[in-house]
């Protein structure tokens, strides 16, 4: 019981962060937002450091260059281009803001949930965390009239979800060799989210965030990559 109840603990963090970081991809850059969201796997494998994992010796610096990449990055947001509007300063500094809280709770659902995938099956640790969304979300969305979704978004909703149903059962089958590498590899999302913003969205980044965006996703697959010592 308290293995499933873990898993629910997982799928609220989950569920949390998400909302956290659509509100941000809402009125930010997206480029900015998944670059600052991605360290949820980087804070993941810090949690799994905290609980006794062992880390390659050199781990260090890469997170600290992920730490850096992220602060340039959300300081030097304003005046990004997206489908030719311009995001001012103090919305795109709301959206790191809300990215950033996304990300740690996404975090700690992805540790959460690594652990708990080890002794319960990947379907076991997806589901009950959509039952905490239903349940906490959908319902009393629904409830209040609020659920409202246009058609030609509705493929979008629907592509989004399954993505990311997949996306989290091949975590939790991940999980089971390595907490740490398969966080911090799970948030390599960033770049590709950034790309198809540009495709897309025609969205632009500031200067010194397009010097800057490499870095958090460089410095986690240094830290994936290098071999852990006992």
């Amino acid at each position: 019981a308290s293995t499933f109840a873990w898993s629910a603990a997982a799928g609220a963090a989950n569920v949390g962060g998400l909302l956290l970081a659509y509100a941000g991809y809402r009125i930010g850059a997206v480029g900015v937002v998944s670059t600052i969201g991605s360290t949820e796997g980087a804070i993941a494998a810090v949690i799994s450091v905290l609980a006794g994992q062992v880390l390659a010796a050199g781990s260090g610096p890469a997170l600290v260059l992920v730490a850096i990449g992220v602060i340039l990055a959300a300081t030097g947001g304003g005046h990004e281009l997206e489908e030719g509007r311009t995001i001012e300063r103090g919305q795109s500094l709301r959206a790191a803001g809300l990215a950033g809280c996304g990300a740690l709770l996404l975090g700690v659902g992805l540790f959460v949930a690594g652990q708990v995938s080890a002794t319960l099956p990947a379907v076991w640790v997806v589901l009950p965390g959509r039952i905490v969304g239903v349940a906490l979300v959908s319902i009393p969305v629904t409830m209040i009239g609020r659920l409202r979704i246009p058609r030609a978004a509705l493929k979008y909703v629907l592509a989004t979800g399954l993505v990311e149903v997949i996306g989290l059962t091949s975590f939790s089958i991940g999980a089971r060799q390595d907490i740490a590498v398969t966080s911090v590899l799970g948030s390599m999302f960033a770049p590709l989210a950034a790309l198809a913003a540009f495709v897309l969205f025609k969205e632009r980044l500031a200067r010194r965030q397009v010097e800057q965006w490499p870095q958090p996703p460089v410095g986690q697959s240094k830290a994936a990559a290098k071999p852990r010592t006992r």
